[in-house]
């Protein structure tokens, strides 16, 4: 039994509401249904609008579209479910209106969202019902009312829909009057008039409000931030609205003001700014924190500025800054440079389970589900609260698809398993309570074939993937790749696969014999390793673990002369000639003693010819790319595949996506997707052919990363041509100014490397000595480094700034593509 580590998350079920951002009736619904639902506030609203306005420009980067806007939400907060306020909307914007993992469709209307039978009930998370009478049980039963503000704000025309936004209200429905009535008599509320004087009490006494108590038993986690940010709206804004409700669901720490109330609140807000202008905790330096005071996009400049000065007059201009943009949420960023926006990531139980499955059929897992404590026992919707598992495969040993593409707007990864996919790991969401989950996880190859199949690519695995997928199984995984990163054993290795023959004397004699080498030829290419961290004892007995060497003896047949060679299971009394088949008495005194008859036999994927079908320069460029991310990664992998593009046979060696590893709760990045060509040693390996077939998958497929590796450490100047040629088309821009798709160049300096690639790079010396980095693991700046170092190019920033210069065209596929190009400074354009 195979075993993996897991770590198990229980939060609200993620529900994203498709809103057109101008339809303010609509919009005062969602907050008002969010309010009645477990952890409701941290559910997105996705703007859906035809064309943004000029508002959504921030300096020279363009408006965003409104269909790309959209689904960059979606892509951001990674929603489980979705309601349409519109009928069409999720059509509109390309989320898929398809069943979920239970068969259950994951896109529902506004209307259906909450029924009005008999038995009222949400389609989509859990009733926040549950959550009062356990307030009401543990807390409220036995504390005078007094004691704890409990706040419910008058109803008011201009101002109700901003209340709603802060701090939660409830539907005028008669089918939902029960949630009211509940909030009512659990929590006893006091009514407040929508004054000034009423917001400012329930801040100073941190009053309970209908959205805050249904984030009952709810941590949040990480964010974008948690320094205080002072949000102030145009109460009858619609878009000010819908981005202070978003922008909680980024920072942890908002503070929403009425700009209508800034002049009554001026005394409360220079003393909050002040309170915060304090020094860094552990900064010697003396840094001091900030408020940051971000106005919605409402207000003119001139405006925002006249509204906030006026009210911060006095204090230093180094406690607060003024924020006049949104958020490009949108927008995805793909390198590691300077902050990265991520979303609030919350849970209310978590544990660390380890999860045993067998390899020898579908691999599946068994675990028990976590469920909140405070919630009914049966429910109508079947995602009443979600379950997030991330699991953790140390070494890359198994090959499961562990690291996937979110399914945020589209199919399941797989129709038949119980699960949905985000950044944070595999989403199950549940009904019931106590539910013992059961999963079937896929294999790296049938995620990646599902993956070119959802982009017109047909593929299958070929007979050379199978051979690699064999050696990197024998070897245990990539933790024991270490053995084959020696040139002179993979070549030892593919000589004694083949029938080779050389002249000795004038007399053409048989180099290897049946495959097999001597024990002395063996030793001696292991000598040199004893240097390094295996030492040649040990790489010796680790090859004959892996089934790639076999021990035996080899002596002469008495009757034909013939040499045959008999495994430690073979020996006997009397063995049979393998050429005359005639059975003869084993000469266990006559054997040649001087010399000595025992030899190593090549078996199994390692006796293929061709360097095991181009095996061993494969499982090496699939473990120089799992390695070397800072932190580690999680690789989903596939071997050799055999692909059709557009009705032409093609083929791969490998295709994988790579995510970065996290630490439990932790949100992880995109996952990476690469395709690549191993070639071994030949001189001219990488011809116009193959070049042809990489680019190809990536016109089919913008964004994926190119990998061209091979297991010599120079190239040739005909393959440098080609390569950069390839290099080049794919560092040209798309519209949202992203490499098309970088080309990473791999050599046996980085597939041999025994460390990691920049220990290599700084022995080797010279350009590459120079370029080498401590963050040279990341997809894109491996890409950038090794063009320079290997095909002459000049750094990516430099190449985009003079091919603009030129007049050259941003080319836009309508597709994010992977790869951030950044300015000299080396950061990310803004």
């Amino acid at each position: 039994m195979a075993s993996l580590t897991g770590y198990l998350r229980l939060r609200p079920t993620r529900i994203g509401f498709l809103v057109r951002p101008t339809d303010l009736c609509n919009l005062r619904k969602v907050f008002q249904l969010c309010s009645c639902l477990w952890g409701g506030m941290y559910n997105p609203i996705i703007p859906v609008i035809d064309e943004p306005t000029d508002a959504w420009c921030d300096g020279h980067r363009r408006r965003p579209s409104g269909h790309k806007l959209a689904l960059g939400y979606v892509r951001f907060f990674e929603p489980d479910v979705f309601v349409e306020t519109e009928t069409g909307l999720a059509k509109s914007i390309g989320v898929a209106d398809t069943p979920s993992a239970q068969f259950r469709p994951r896109v529902v209307s506004l209307d259906d969202f909450a029924s009005d039978g008999d038995f009222p009930a949400f389609a989509f998370g859990l009733d926040v019902a549950d959550v009062y009478r356990e307030r009401y049980s543990t807390e409220f039963q036995f504390v005078h009312r007094r004691d704890s503000l409990v706040a419910n704000f008058e109803d008011d025309d201009r101002y109700g829909p901003y209340l709603e936004a802060a701090f939660g209200g409830f539907p005028k429905t008669a089918a939902l009057s029960y949630i009211r009535r509940g909030y009512e008599d659990a929590l006893r509320p006091t009514t407040l008039k929508a004054d000034p004087s009423s917001w400012l009490r329930v801040i100073r006494e941190r009053g309970h409000t209908p959205l805050s108590v249904s984030c009952h038993d709810l941590k949040p986690l990480s964010g974008s931030g948690s320094d205080l940010t002072i949000f102030v709206v145009d109460p009858t804004s619609s878009w000010d609205l819908l981005d202070l409700w978003n922008l909680r669901l980024i920072r942890t720490n908002v503070l929403p003001i009425n700009a209508d109330w800034m002049p009554d609140l001026k005394e409360y807000l220079c003393g909050l700014v002040a309170r915060n202008h304090r020094p860094l905790r552990g900064n010697p330096q003396g840094l001091m924190t900030y408020v940051t005071v971000q106005v919605g996009n409402s207000f003119s400049e001139m405006e925002a500025d006249r509204v906030v000065r006026d009210t911060f007059v006095g204090l230093p201009a180094e406690s607060w800054q003024l924020k006049l943009w949104y958020d490009r949420v949108w927008e995805t960023k793909y390198d590691d440079r300077g902050p990265r926006l991520v979303p609030v990531q919350i849970q209310s139980e978590s544990s660390q389970i380890e999860l045993s499955f067998s390899e020898e059929r579908r691999p599946s897992i068994r675990f028990q589900s976590l469920s909140p404590a405070f919630a009914s026992e049966h429910g109508f919707g079947y995602a009443r609260w979600a379950n997030v598992l991330a699991l953790s495969d140390y070494g890359n040993r198994h090959r499961l698809a562990l690291a996937l593409p979110s399914t945020g707007n589209s199919l399941p990864c797989n129709g038949i398993n119980p699960f949905l996919v985000d950044r944070s790991g595999f989403i199950l969401l549940h009904q019931f309570k106590r539910h013992l989950q059961h999963m079937e996880l896929m294999t790296g190859t049938d995620a990646i074939i599902d993956w070119f199949r959802r982009h017109k690519i047909d593929a299958a695995q070929s007979d050379a993937g199978r051979v690699a997928e064999q050696v990197l199984s024998s070897l245990g995984g990539f933790s024991g790749v270490w053995i084959l990163q020696d040139e002179e054993t993979l070549n030892l290795l593919d000589k004694m696969s083949k029938s080779t023959t050389k002249l000795h004397g004038g007399e053409t004699i048989e180099e290897y014999p049946d495959r097999t080498a001597s024990v002395d030829k063996w030793k001696n290419t292991t000598l040199p390793r004893q240097d390094d961290y295996s030492g040649s004892t040990t790489t010796l007995e680790r090859l004959v673990e892996a089934g790639a060497l076999k021990l035996g003896l080899s002596v002469p047949c008495p009757n034909c002369g013939a040499t045959n060679w008999y495994g430690l299971n073979d020996l006997a009394e009397r063995v049979p000639c393998v050429r005359c088949l005639k059975q003869y008495r084993f000469p266990q005194g006559g054997l040649d003693y001087k010399r000595t008859p025992w030899r190593f036999r090549v078996t199994g994927p390692y006796s293929v010819p061709n360097y095991a079908c181009g095996a061993y320069a494969t499982v090496l460029a699939l473990h120089c790319l799992a390695r070397e991310p800072p932190l580690g990664a999680t690789m989903t992998f596939s071997t050799s595949l055999d692909l059709t593009v557009d009705g032409e046979p093609s083929e791969i060696d490998f295709a994988c996506w790579l995510q970065e590893e996290s630490l439990g709760y932790e949100r992880r990045e995109d996952p990476v997707f690469l395709v690549g060509e191993a070639k071994s040693f030949a001189r001219d390996a990488f011809l116009d052919k193959d070049i042809a077939r990489l680019k190809r998958v990536g016109e089919r497929m913008p964004g994926t990363f190119i990998v061209c590796a091979t297991l010599k450490t120079e190239l040739s100047q005909e393959e440098c041509n080609r390569i950069r040629e390839l290099s080049i088309w794919g560092r040209e821009p798309d519209l949202g100014g992203h490499c098309r798709n970088p080309v990473i160049v791999l050599t046996g300096t980085e597939l041999f490397a025994q460390f990691n690639m920049q220990t290599a790079w700084q022995e080797s010396g010279g350009q590459r000595q120079n370029l080498a980095s401590a963050g040279m693991g990341e997809p894109w700046t491996l890409a950038d480094l090794t063009q320079q170092a290997y095909l002459g190019l000049s750094p990516t920033y430099q190449w985009l700034r003079e091919y603009r210069n030129r007049g050259g065209q941003q080319r836009g596929s309508g597709a994010d593509c992977v790869g951030r190009l950044p300015d000299e400074k080396g950061t990310a354009p803004r």
